[in-house]
């Protein structure tokens, strides 16, 4: 007998999406599963940019939210950096890891300050951010699991 959990990650591994609130509602499947991309985000998008060509490690419901923001902004979004690696340049600098190494962390090149309002009241309402920054040409967002916040760079 094939298992539930079984068949749903036969279907994932051809997916490159899927519902949140559904994969959430299987006992936390969406955690467990290793996503490559969304279906406006390739692979490369989320990877380190510093060179290393590692694999990305981030949390596929962050992927899935960041894919969420794009859907309701209407438009294409470019992800100036989503997973880092501890050898990256901004990542060697920390005593501990940050949110990009972590997977839970993306910087969203913006056009104005319309642009990046917009998204990040989108993010908030919407998606739960709870860590965001905003600099001229990109906003920081992310899903940490400590007390909110927000910074100027």
């Amino acid at each position: 007998m094939v298992s539930f959990i079984h068949v749903n990650l036969i279907f994932l591994k051809k997916l490159t999406i899927f519902n949140f609130n559904q994969a959430a509602s299987n006992g936390g499947l969406i955690n467990e599963v290793c996503m490559k991309s969304t279906k406006n985000f390739s692979d490369k998008e989320w990877r380190c940019k510093c060179g290393c060509n590692q694999p990305h490690q981030m949390k596929p419901t962050v992927m899935h939210k960041v894919q969420i923001l794009r859907d309701m902004y209407g438009g294409p979004l470019t992800l100036t950096s989503a997973w880092r690696c501890e050898n990256h340049p901004a990542e060697a600098k920390k005593v501990k890891a940050g949110q990009h190494h972590k997977g839970t962390a993306v910087d969203i090149s913006v056009s104005d300050v319309a642009m990046a309002y917009n998204l990040i009241v989108m993010a908030i309402k919407n998606l739960g951010v709870s860590g965001f920054a905003y600099v001229n040409g990109f906003i920081h967002l992310d899903w940490r699991e400590s007390t909110p916040v927000t910074w100027r760079y």
